[in-house]
């Protein structure tokens, strides 16, 4: 038997408060007293527009680890990892630090680069034919 909307939209309230929190829906569930199918059920039938809320939430969430990143990133000294720096400037800034897909260091440069060289690597190791 289903709920009553009310109750139902309680429980889902509930739910997007908790995925705006912690940002997985397994931990939103536990604080929501709600299960894993239901929620993924929600969001299939859009219950009472909560497909639109589910991703409301995953987007405060984000902001949230964009927040977070962006602190630690300016607490950081000149010897500390750069990881988390390049990769908010890759996020911020993708035409000026992000490898653009035909440059040298991209997946298909380096393709083609080691399809040189292995062209190179057999040529020396085979003899040369004559006809």
């Amino acid at each position: 038997m289903s709920k009553p909307k009310e109750e139902t939209v309680a429980v889902q309230d509930a739910f997007i408060a908790a995925y705006g929190e912690c940002g997985t829906v397994r931990t939103a569930c536990t604080g929501a007293q709600v299960s894993r199918s239901t929620v993924y059920r929600w969001i299939d039938d859009n219950l009472y527009g909560f497909k639109d809320k589910y991703h409301a939430a995953q987007e405060v969430f984000k902001e949230y680890l964009q927040d977070l990143a962006v602190e630690r990133v300016k607490g950081q000294g000149p010897k500390d990892n750069p990881v988390l720096l390049i990769t908010m400037m890759n996020a911020f800034i993708p035409e000026k630090f992000r490898r653009d897909s035909q440059g040298a260091d991209s997946i298909d440069g380096v393709r083609s680069r080691g399809r040189r060289l292995i062209q190179l690597g057999l040529k020396k190791m085979m003899p040369e034919r004559t006809l």
